[in-house]
C-alpha cells in the first residue's frame, strides 16, 4: 500500500516521561524542546518576511494549498489569482501548466517570464504574491492538534498557543 503524505508540514513532538525524569528535566520542558525542534524544521519553508512578494530575498517556497496572485504588467488578461494544486502545478493563460511546488517566488516568476517570452514579442514583467498560505499541522502533546492557517513570522510558542497550549 503506498504511503500518503500530508498536504502541508506536520509538526510532532515525542514525549517520554520516564526519560525526562531520568535526565532531570521537567516533562513540559522536554515536550517544549521536542516541539520547538520539529516545528522549527517544518516551518523552514514558511520562513520569510511579512510581505511575500517576488523578491530575490524571499525564502518562502510555494507548495500545494497556496493561493497566488500573478500580475503580468500591461496584460490583465493573463493576470489573476491561481491556486497551487495538490500536484504542485498552476495554470497560466497562454502558456498552460507550470510546476510551482518547491520554487521560491522569484524562481517561479523567472519560469513564467521564460515561458511567456517564447510566445510574446516583448519580455514580460511578472510579479507573484502569496494571497493565502497553505495550512500547517501541529501534532503531539498540545490540547488541540490539527491543521491551522499559517501566519507569516509565526513563532513556535505562537503555534503552540494556537493549538491550545500543552
Amino acid at each position: 500500500m503506498p504511503s500518503v503524505e500530508p498536504a502541508g508540514p506536520v509538526i510532532s513532538s515525542s514525549y517520554h516521561p520516564g526519560r525526562a525524569a531520568r535526565r532531570g528535566c521537567s516533562a513540559a520542558r522536554r515536550v517544549l524542546w521536542h516541539l520547538s525542534v520539529v516545528l522549527g524544521l517544518w516551518l523552514l519553508p514558511y520562513a520569510g518576511g511579512a510581505a511575500q512578494t517576488g523578491s530575490a530575498a524571499s525564502p518562502y517556497t510555494v507548495g500545494p494549498g497556496d493561493r497566488l496572485k500573478v500580475s503580468i504588467f500591461e496584460r490583465e488578461d493573463l493576470s489573476g489569482e491561481v491556486a497551487v494544486r495538490p500536484s504542485g502545478g498552476i495554470s497560466i493563460p497562454l502558456i498552460g501548466e507550470i510546476q510551482a511546488q518547491g520554487l521560491k517566488l522569484s524562481e517561479l516568476e523567472d519560469r513564467i517570464i521564460e515561458k511567456l517570452h517564447k510566445v510574446m514579442k516583448n519580455k514580460p514583467n511578472v510579479i507573484i504574491e502569496v494571497i493565502e498560505y497553505r495550512n500547517f499541522y501541529i501534532l503531539g502533546h498540545v490540547n488541540n492538534p490539527g491543521s491551522y492557517p499559517y501566519v507569516p513570522n509565526i513563532t513556535v510558542m505562537q503555534a503552540v498557543a494556537i493549538a491550545g497550549g500543552f
